[in-house]
Order: C-alpha cells, then structure tokens, then sequence
C-alpha cells in the first residue's frame, strides 16, 4: 500500500533483517516464556535434597514434579563433595578423633572463619539433635552426665553422620538424578571409610589434567562477555571475582585455570552449561537470575 512507509508482509523477503530480527525475537521469547521440561541442578538443590531434614528438603523434593527431567552437572557434584558433603565429613571424623560428640560440637567454634562449613556443621548437629537417634538415646535411662551417656550419643552421632554422607553420595548417582556435563578433569570419586573410622573424602580438586571449564567458556566468547558484563553490575565479592576470571579468559583464552580459578566461576558454570530447555534449579536465586538471563536463559527456585 503506497504512501504509509510499509511494505506489506508477503513483500518482505525471507533473508531480509526484519524477518531475520523477528526470528530471534520469537526464539528469544520462547526460550524465556515457554514452561521447560528439565531442571538443570544446581549445588543448593543437591544439598537440600540429600542432606537436610525438614521444610528444605521437602520443599526441593516437592518441586521435582514440575520437570520430566533432573540434570546433576558434574561441577555441581564437584561442588557438593567439596562444600557441604566436606562439613558432614568433616564432624564425622572430629567425632571420632575426640571420641566424645560434646568435643566435636566444640570443635565448630575453632572454623568460625570458615564461613560456609562452620555453618554447615551447626546445622548438622541441629538435625542430628532432632533426630530419633538423640530421643532413642535419651530415653534409655542412662544419667546424661554419665560416661556411658557420652559413648552412646557419639557412637549414635558417628553412625547418623556416616549414613547420610554415603547415602547422600549414592542416592545423587541414581534416579531421579541424570549425570550430565562431565567434567574431564575431575575425579568423580566417592568418600571411603579407612581402618581407623575416618571418612576420606579426596580428591576434591581436579587432578586428571588443565581445567576443561577454560575450553567450553572461550568456546562461547559472546556469552562469555555477556557474562562478564553482568557481574561488573553487581557489588557482591564474590561477582567481582568471578568476572576477573571470566575476562581473563577473554583476554587470554589459551591460558589455564588453576583450581581456585575453576570454583569462583561457580554460578556462571551453570548458566553457560544449562541446555536451552532447562532451568536452572536453585535456592540462591538472585545470583543464578542473573547470571542466566544475561544469555538468555532462565533460572527458579523450588
């Protein structure tokens, strides 16, 4: 229709900038509106599920019924095993180096600077406390200041700790779970009991060659900088960090990563790894959101 600047639609051709513009626009809202079938994991949802007791872990398993498939990337696990499964380990072995729960206890307040597992291992002895293993002990009639007291919670604690790690390390290798994104470098070797009761819970660092994350992330260097971009908005530490190492491997795309480099990536490795008909599932939404909608992709939380 002459004289109002448009051209009618059956005269635009199909490799023309409009039809291509409106393409992307569609797959855009598609990827962002549609309802995605697969939840891609992330390591607070594996730690909700297989370790905590009450409203979280309900609250994660509940929220397994809206997707037809549960993704667990290895750097997640990689994740799991070094963070929170490493605090459970950790209590475990106090409680049976001090031979006494009340010591272990104690032990927390001496990894106060460790922030993540002085805070893990608290929450672990709230749960074990709540636990039928405490009110089994406590109703035998036994003096709680007795010596036979002490032996009875820590032998009760050591057996409690050391079925829900390697349950928990199990349980994550089976369905409902999908083991997806290998992770070439890393060892996926489960913690062992040794002679003397301990749990050994290495290797937790890769230790099969130079980091594979370097790869996928120089691969992709337009999300890589989309990435970067983002965190430069964010006033978080631990953003700041993660976008020096992803402009690092902008700049130097050959260069390896060292280990620390590998975990501070962190919540941008599920985003760059997340498939386009997944979600990334989590309970710390603010940051994966973020960092997923930066390429176009979406994250929830249970």
């Amino acid at each position: 229709m002459a004289g109002n600047g448009r051209a009618p639609e059956g005269d635009l051709p199909s490799s023309g900038r409009p039809a291509a513009q409106k393409t992307a626009e569609s797959e855009f809202l598609f990827r962002c509106y549609s309802d995605p079938v697969k939840a891609f994991l992330d390591t607070t949802i594996l730690a909700d599920t297989l370790l905590k007791v009450g409203p979280d872990r309900d609250r994660a398993k509940a929220s397994f019924a809206r997707y037809e498939a549960l993704l667990v990337p290895a750097y997640a696990t990689k994740e799991f095993k070094r963070g929170v499964l490493r605090a459970y380990i950790w209590l475990h072995n106090k409680a049976v180096t001090t031979e006494r729960w009340a010591d272990a206890i104690a032990s927390i307040e001496t990894v106060w600077q460790q922030r993540n597992l002085n805070r893990t291992a608290t929450r672990a002895v709230a749960d074990f406390t709540s636990s039928m293993a405490v009110a089994n002990a406590v109703a035998r009639e036994i003096p709680r200041d007795g010596p036979e007291f002490h032996r009875l919670q820590t032998r009760e604690a050591r057996i409690w700790l050391k079925t829900k790690i390697f349950s928990a390390w199990r349980q994550r290798g089976k369905a409902p779970f999908t083991q997806t994104n290998p992770l070439p470098c890393y060892a996926l070797t489960g913690p062992r009991e040794t002679l003397t009761g301990v749990i050994d819970n290495k290797p937790m660092a890769c230790t099969l060659g130079s980091c594979c994350l370097r790869g996928q992330f120089a691969k992709d260097l337009e999300a890589l900088e989309r990435l970067e971009a983002v965190c430069a908005t964010s006033t978080k530490p631990e953003m700041l960090k993660r976008r020096k190492v992803l402009r690092s491997i902008r700049r130097r795309p050959l260069r390896e990563l060292d280990e620390n480099q590998c975990l501070v990536l962190g919540d941008a490795v599920f985003a760059m790894q997340c498939p386009p008909d997944a979600v990334v599932l989590t309970t710390n939404l603010s940051d994966h959101e973020l960092l997923a909608n930066a390429i176009d992709k979406r994250a929830e939380a249970p």
